[in-house]
Formats: structure tokens, C-alpha cells, sequence
């Protein structure tokens, strides 16, 4: 692998009763292959990834506060109905609002991205969506939050490394965490998944839904491509992960997500790690195979995946 050669701003911070605004957003800096990696969130997003650059192309779609690079979870199988999101919610509406969610401490020091937010509830008291029949939570805050950090993996200068915790104020039945999900511009429109069995790239549809092995977007040419991998398999009460695609040609996105379910989750944190994997699809290709044959992950059979029902079947816009 290239080695990465870091240029890091850092800003430090704890957000206050009004959430002020950050005097720069919190970017993270790497190059691989001769271009510039930009990784940037704000506190309008409340810490969500906004944007990952390489070479000045962009590849996440941030156009409102259900999309971006960014975690969410629901209890209970009622979907959007609670549904805390690290962004916002959906009343926030496009990009330039504020989010509903509190961003409550962040740093991008030392080349690692570390932020710590109380999560919005997606939808509130009366609001539908093809997710939720009926909102029935009256207040703007759940008692979730979330705390991550995200750094660039050593040694794999096209891999974002982030370590996501879910705090859970109190138990519930059934937690579904979309640990972490990526809604790419509408021009990543060909899908792949990566089978470790010889390391290839095999034609998937787009679905929608879940499957077991890690999805891959990219362009129609092969010039650029983002999967994302965790090394993690499900154990016990959890299962996993879900890997899912999503097309939706109305919103002018594609999405891919990675997706656990723990039944009787306990209050406290529960914690994920989740590469995301980044360049061209042969790169892509390539680093996942690595990742895979250095015994960083967790092997599991192809085929569908034990998920009972999708995280995130509706775009969020």
C-alpha cells in the first residue's frame, strides 16, 4: 500500500446551549495516490460526514440530514417511528438548516475525527412517511447518543476507519443499528459485492434490501467506487451484518448500509467498527482483498443475511 502523507487542521470544541457555530468545519486530510483526501462534517450536521473528496470529486450526497455518511438506529421494529439520527431530522430539511440533533463535544486533532452527539428523532409527533404510519414522539432529542471517532486506517491510506458506540439511555426488545450508512451521488449507479472467495467483484442488483456481503458503488466506468466492510460478525442476541443497497431514482441517490440487530439490547453502549473503502473499483477491489486476507475480518458465508426487515428502505430527504 502507499504510504499516506497526513496534513491535518484540528479544531477542538464543546458545543453550548445554542450549538455555535464552528469557526471551520472539522476536516480531516490524507492523500493516496498522488491526490488529496478531504474528510469534513460539521456541527450542521451535528458531526455527520458531510463530504469525502479524493482528487476533488466528491463522493457522498449531504443535500438534507437523512443522507450524508453517517449512523442511526430504531427500536422495537418501529422503524422511522423512533428512529434517533445522527444528522438530524427530517424537519431540519436541506443542507444550509440546523440540526435537530446536539452536537455535544468534537475534535479533529491529530488527524482523528471524534465527535459525541445526542441524537434527533428522525420523525416527531404526526408525521408519516412510508416508514412510519403515524410519528408519535412529542420531543426533538431522544435519550441516544453517539459517539465515534474516525481516523485514517495505518497502513491503508483509502480506508477511513470508524469506531461508532451507541449509547442507549435504557434496554429495548429489538435495537436495529444502521451502524454506519453512505448516500452517493446519483451517478454511482453500478453495484457490486465483494466475495472474499478469490477476491472478486460480483454483479449485484439494486435490490433494494440486504444481503451478506459488502456492497460496493461505483460510476459505470470503474473511475471511482466506495464499499464499505466491517470486521465484525454477529454473536449471540446480535445479528449480522446487513449489508443493503438502495437505488432511488426520484431523490437522485444511491445508499449502501451496514446493519446489526441486537434483541434485548442492554442500556450502555454498543459498539461497531466499520472501514469505509474508497478509489477507483479495482482499488476498492484490491483493499478489500487485503483487508480480508490480513485476518482483519471476520469471514461469513455469501448469501442473505438474517436481517428481518431493512434499515433505511426510503431515502431520508
Amino acid at each position: 500500500m502507499l504510504a499516506a502523507a497526513i496534513v491535518v487542521v484540528g479544531v477542538l470544541g464543546v458545543a453550548g446551549p445554542n450549538q455555535a457555530h464552528l469557526a471551520q468545519p472539522m476536516t480531516i486530510y490524507g492523500h493516496f495516490k498522488g491526490r488529496t483526501v478531504m474528510v469534513t462534517a460539521t456541527d450542521r450536521s451535528a458531526g455527520a460526514i458531510e463530504s469525502l473528496q479524493w482528487g476533488g470529486t466528491e463522493f457522498l450526497d449531504a443535500s438534507d440530514h437523512g443522507r450524508n455518511l453517517q449512523s442511526a438506529v430504531s427500536f422495537d421494529g418501529l422503524g422511522e417511528c423512533d428512529n434517533p439520527t445522527e444528522a438530524g431530522s427530517s424537519r431540519d430539511g436541506w443542507r444550509p438548516n440546523a440540526s435537530s440533533s446536539r452536537l455535544l463535544t468534537w475534535s479533529a486533532a491529530n488527524n482523528v475525527l471524534s465527535t459525541r452527539a445526542q441524537m434527533a428523532y428522525w420523525l416527531r409527533l404526526g408525521q408519516r412517511s412510508a416508514g412510519c404510519t403515524q410519528g408519535m414522539i412529542e420531543t426533538r432529542l431522544s435519550s441516544t447518543r453517539l459517539v465515534k471517532t474516525v481516523r485514517f486506517l495505518p497502513g491503508f491510506p483509502n480506508v477511513l476507519e470508524h469506531r461508532i458506540s451507541f449509547e442507549l439511555a435504557r434496554p429495548r426488545a429489538l435495537a436495529q443499528f444502521e451502524v454506519l450508512t453512505a448516500y452517493m451521488p446519483e451517478h454511482f449507479d453500478t453495484f457490486y459485492r465483494f466475495n472474499p472467495a478469490g477476491g472478486r467483484m460480483e454483479p449485484l442488483s439494486d435490490g433494494p434490501g440486504e444481503q451478506g456481503l459488502p456492497v460496493v458503488l461505483a460510476t459505470s466506468d470503474g473511475t471511482h467506487a466506495l464499499g464499505l466492510l466491517t470486521p465484525q460478525a454477529g454473536t449471540g442476541a446480535r445479528s449480522g451484518p446487513g449489508y443493503g443497497r438502495w437505488r432511488f431514482k426520484q431523490q437522485r441517490v444511491t445508499k449502501s448500509n451496514v446493519v446489526f440487530r441486537q434483541q434485548n439490547a442492554k442500556a450502555g453502549a454498543h459498539s461497531f467498527v466499520v472501514y469505509t473503502v474508497f478509489g477507483t473499483l479495482e482499488d476498492v477491489r484490491e483493499t478489500l482483498r487485503t483487508l480480508h486476507g490480513d485476518g482483519r475480518v471476520a469471514e461469513r458465508a455469501p448469501g442473505p443475511s438474517a436481517a428481518k426487515a431493512p434499515m433505511g428502505a426510503l431515502a431520508k430527504n
